[in-house]
Parts: C-alpha cells; sequence; structure tokens
C-alpha cells in the first residue's frame, strides 16, 4: 500500500520538499555568505572549545598528506550524506515521515554536516596561522570563515559549495583517514 494515500496533498508535498537541497538556490546570496560565516565560526569554536588539546593530531594528519586528505574528507561528507538520505528514504518508504520527521531528520544532517566542517575549518585554520607565524586558531578560523563567506557570495553557487566543502575536507580529512585505516583496537 501506498504510505502517502490517506494524506492531504500539502502535508505530501511539505514531507518530501523539506529536505530539498535545491531551496539553496533560491535562497539570496548574501544570507547564505552570512549563515556561512557564522554557522562556520560556531560550530569551529565549539569544536576549538571542546576538543582543542586534539587538534595537533588532526593537524598533523591533514597536513602531512594534504590532497589525500581532501579525498578522505570528501568520502566522509559522502557518507553521512549517503546515511541520512537512506534513513529518510526508507522513513518515508514506510509512512513515518511527517513535517516534524522530515524537519528533525534535516536538523540533524545539518548538525553534523556543519559539525564536521567546523572541525575541518579550524584544523585547516590553525595549520595556516602556525605556518604564517600568527599561532591564534581563532584567527584562521574566522579567516577561513571570511573566505569562505566571500566564495558564496561572488563565485556561482556550485563554485562557492565547492571552496567551503574543499577548505573543510581538507581539514577533517586526515583524521578520517586515520580512523578509517586504524584496526578495531586502535579506534
Amino acid at each position: 500500500m501506498d504510505p502517502i494515500v490517506g494524506r492531504s496533498f500539502v502535508q505530501t508535498v511539505i514531507a518530501v520538499t523539506a529536505f530539498d537541497p535545491t531551496a539553496i538556490e533560491a535562497t539570496p546570496r548574501s544570507v547564505l555568505a552570512a549563515a556561512t560565516l557564522i554557522s562556520t565560526v560556531f560550530f569551529g569554536g565549539f569544536i576549538m572549545y571542546r576538543y582543542g588539546g586534539r587538534l595537533d593530531a588532526g593537524i598533523d594528519a591533514s597536513m602531512e598528506r594534504p590532497l589525500l586528505s581532501v579525498v578522505y574528507g570528501i568520502v566522509s561528507y559522502s557518507i553521512v550524506v549517503f546515511v541520512v538520505g537512506y534513513a529518510y528514504s526508507q522513513l518515508l518508504r514506510v509512512g513515518v515521515v511527517s513535517t516534524a520527521v522530515s524537519l528533525l531528520l534535516t536538523g540533524m544532517f545539518a548538525a553534523i554536516v556543519l559539525s564536521i566542517s567546523g572541525a575541518g575549518f579550524v584544523i585547516t585554520g590553525t595549520w595556516l596561522t602556525r605556518a604564517i607565524g600568527v599561532g591564534d586558531p581563532w584567527l584562521g578560523l574566522i579567516g577561513l570563515g571570511i573566505v569562505s563567506a566571500i566564495a558564496w557570495l561572488v563565485l556561482p553557487l556550485a563554485i562557492g559549495l565547492a571552496v567551503w566543502g574543499a577548505i573543510a575536507a581538507v581539514g577533517v580529512g586526515g583524521p578520517a583517514r586515520l580512523w578509517f585505516n586504524a584496526t578495531a583496537s586502535e579506534r
């Protein structure tokens, strides 16, 4: 039996489109740039506050092989998108997805992606500030947040997203590479 039968057309449209990533295209660029900067600094700042003592290992892992870090960072994002998308499609298939569940999944997805991105921005930003001799990780985080916001503001949407993702992927890819390649006893 079709899980959508019995629902009104409006409920069905809301439930199906609440997780629509194409809604970003309709958002003004200035809002995207501001949201990028604020979310980067907020989530990156939280990661720095909570896990600041572990950043050195992440920096070493990411900068040991930066190109490979990008690949592992993209794989990390892909896994998150797959898991959340699969969960959403399965819930939709059995008829459990309501507007509230759809918004909850969208919020969880956003929180996970922004947390991963915050970690990536902190690691990349801290490495950059250390490389130029400044040493303050907040300057690196805010500086990369501004670079990312400018990319969202002036570049085409896909390229702005690629810049944002690449910055985060470099930082998160090193720790992800170590985690993926670790044996069960090392985790």
